[in-house]
């Protein structure tokens, strides 16, 4: 569930973003300078394509390392560990690439967590953290 969360924050940040950088000509009142355009329409193509990439990977690793809760943690109560305390960046940014292990296949990765003692999922398994009530 506060994967569902994190997507829908992503997502209109991601679809107001590029409005924003779609529309920005329109709102500024008369004919814009052709090499401004270029700029904003490269600009946008550019966030059009690595939008859905590069804001996941940069949103999640870098909530988890630092606090280690994304939103949609914070509104479920829960937070993201390592064995020893918050994870790291690379191992927090290594738990966020396996999550489609995790996902394939048919979510076989999630219902493992039903199976073992210490509930983790294949990603958390691989990043060695492991998913807590946030006291």
């Amino acid at each position: 569930m506060a994967f569902v969360i994190d997507a829908a924050l992503l997502l209109s940040l991601y679809l107001g973003s590029l409005l924003a950088l779609t529309s920005l000509p329109a709102t500024t009142g008369g004919v814009a300078d052709p090499a401004v355009l270029l700029l904003l329409g490269t600009i946008a193509l550019l966030f059009l394509v690595a939008g859905p990439v590069a804001l996941p990977a940069c949103y999640f690793p870098i909530l988890h390392a630092s606090c280690g809760q994304t939103l949609g943690k914070i509104f479920l109560g829960i937070r993201v560990s390592g064995p020893t305390g918050p994870l790291s960046i690379g191992a927090a940014f290594l738990r966020w690439c396996a999550l489609p292990l995790s996902l394939l296949p048919l979510g076989a990765g999630f219902l493992w967590a039903l199976g073992n003692e210490r509930r983790a999922c294949w990603h958390d398994l691989l990043a060695d953290s492991t998913v807590i009530e946030d006291r």
